[in-house]
């Protein structure tokens, strides 16, 4: 709830322009979506239909390994908080939904970036901005 200042976030070149709601990006630092190891983390809403809006997020780590390690743990973490494992009907490789709560929230790792939709209404809207990050996020973007 401090304020700060607007300034040059590399990471917003990853998020996918079309459907994205203005102004919407935001930085967060620590404990992000309460779990204490996920730091670092841009989320962004994006608009998935006439009325939903969605909460796309995305992490870029060091390396790739700690991109999965941190992949598989956030899944654990929802997991072990009441989520279940869904089945997507996308194409996303090694990519996670867990329900929880009657939300969706898609995970994946790409490289060095761990990221995803959080807690969308929908299983299709959840599935629409996780393709698109997904897409955006290409190998010659995610240079170090």
């Amino acid at each position: 709830r401090t304020p700060a200042e607007k300034g040059d976030i590399q990471e917003l070149a990853l998020l996918p322009a079309e459907n994205l709601v203005p102004d919407s990006a935001r930085l967060l630092m620590t404990d992000v979506f309460g779990f204490d190891r996920l730091n670092n983390v841009l989320t962004a809403k994006y608009r998935a239909g006439s009325k939903a809006e969605v909460t796309a997020f995305l992490s870029q780590r060091t390396n790739e390994k700690e991109a999965a390690d941190l992949f598989a743990a956030y899944h654990q973490f929802l997991l072990s908080n009441g989520g279940v494992n869904a089945k997507p009907s996308i194409a996303i490789p090694g990519a996670k939904m867990v329900s929880l709560f009657g939300t969706y929230e898609v995970i994946f790792a790409r490289g060095p970036v761990l990221a995803g939709v959080h807690q969308a209404e929908s299983q299709a809207a959840a599935e629409q901005v996780a393709k698109k990050l997904y897409n955006k996020i290409s190998p010659p973007s995610l240079k170090r």
